[in-house]
Formats: structure tokens, sequence, C-alpha cells
């Protein structure tokens, strides 16, 4: 048998290579699992509590609806179930996972400022628009950094060079 064969352990001997997930920081991480759990449940939780014909009007995000049925929810639960995916694929080290994570960023930055600006054309209270304007600055002291962190390693991560892919060694070229 002078035929090689491929081991899936071939590429632990390469001391070049690496996991994704070592690319990302530690914060990153968490983020990752709290909206791989947390925005999947939460957007279940509306959906379910739309079905269900929940009477009381919908706040999510710095955004308010009069049901649950409106197009400003539903890109919101859409949003929540983006991050959700995001947060999944970046921890399964997924080849398109910091693409989707640069969408979902700039879509959260989006997301960030067009509610601050709903919340400050209908302010009614100067303290309800002062909270607005902490959350939109702690929203931004997370978004910037983790955007920039994934455009910087956008390129690393698409390279193939990691040991989750074990097919592309020297041996078959």
């Amino acid at each position: 048998m002078s035929e090689t064969e491929i081991s899936i352990f071939d590429d632990l001997g390469d001391r070049y290579a690496i996991r994704r997930r070592q690319l990302l920081p530690t914060w990153i991480k968490f983020f990752c699992w709290f909206f791989a759990i947390a925005g999947n449940l939460g957007a279940l939780v509306m959906i379910t509590i739309a079905l269900g014909g929940y009477s009381k009007s919908p706040v999510f995000l710095a955004f308010s609806g009069n049901s649950y049925w409106t197009l400003l929810v539903l890109f919101n639960v859409g949003h929540m179930l983006l991050k959700g995916a995001t947060g999944i694929m970046l921890l399964g080290e997924k080849d398109l996972a910091v693409r989707f994570a640069i969408a979902d960023g700039i879509l959260s930055l989006g997301s960030a400022i067009v509610g601050f600006v709903n919340a400050y054309m209908h302010k009614t209270h100067e303290m309800v628009f002062a909270t607005t304007i902490l959350s939109l600055i702690i929203q931004l002291l997370f978004i910037i950094p983790y955007l920039a962190k994934m455009v910087r390693i956008r390129d690393e991560w698409e390279e193939n060079k990691f040991i989750s892919n074990p097919q592309t060694s020297d041996n078959q070229l």
C-alpha cells in the first residue's frame, strides 16, 4: 500500500495551524455565546407572544410599535435572529462567519443610530432622552470595536490554513 492515507490528525503537528476561534478576543466570544442563546430565544419569545395574541404594545431595542406585526418589530426580530446565527457561526468557525459578522455590525450600527434619532424625535421627558444617549454610547462602545476587529481578521479567517480544514494538506497536491 503505497497510497498515502489522510488522517484527521494530519494538521495537528503543524505549528502554524491555528483554530479560527483563537482569532477572536474573549469579549467577542462572550457576546457570541450570549447572542447565540439570547438572540434566538428572544426572537422565539417575540414570535410566540405575537402568535398568542398578547395585547400590550411591544418595545424592542428602543423601538415601539402598535402591534407585533409592524415592519419595525419584524425587522428587529430578524436582526436578533441574525445576531444569534452570527454567534453560532463564529463559534462554529464557519467560512462565512466573518462576513455575517460584518453585516451584523453594520446593521447594529445603523439600528443604534436610528433608535437614537427615533428616541430624540419622540422624547417625552429629559430623563428618558438622557438614558437613550447613555444606551447609544454603550452600544457604540461595543459595536465599533467589534466591527473593526471583524474587518481586521476577515482575510486571515478566510484563508484555509486552519486545523478545522484537514483536507488541504501538501500530500494531496
